[in-house]
This record gives C-alpha cells, structure tokens and sequence, in this order.
C-alpha cells in the first residue's frame, strides 16, 4: 500500500488524453480490474497498493514517480 503519497488522478487521466488511452483499455493493458481503475480514478481508493500503481505506470510507460 503507498502510504505517504497517493496517486496523482488528475496526471493519470491527462497522460490517458494525451494517448486516447480509455479506462477500459487501461484497465486491459495495466490487468487491474476495471471496477478497482473505476474506483481509483474516481480518487475513492485513497490507499492503491503499489503493485497496482507499478501495473497502471507500466501500462502508460510512464515511471511511477510520473503518477504518484
């Protein structure tokens, strides 16, 4: 679980824009399920475990500290 910092929604969906990536597709590319992304981009899940944040940086080719 990321503790100290949370992840940077609004970062996320700007890089998502800019690559006309959908949350369906990144819930598909990243493997974190849709309802869990749903809830995330939402900022409801203040507290991702960071196998989830590594999966969603992975999946934009960005690095994490790009999204946290």
């Amino acid at each position: 679980v990321v503790k100290e910092k949370q992840m940077n929604v609004e970062r996320i969906r700007e890089i998502m824009k800019k690559r006309n990536i959908t949350q369906y597709r990144l819930s598909k590319i990243s493997g974190v399920n849709e309802g869990n992304l749903s809830l995330l981009l939402r900022n409801a899940n203040c507290a991702p475990r960071i196998s989830t944040v590594i999966a969603i940086a992975k999946a934009l080719e960005v690095e994490i500290t790009e999204i946290i």
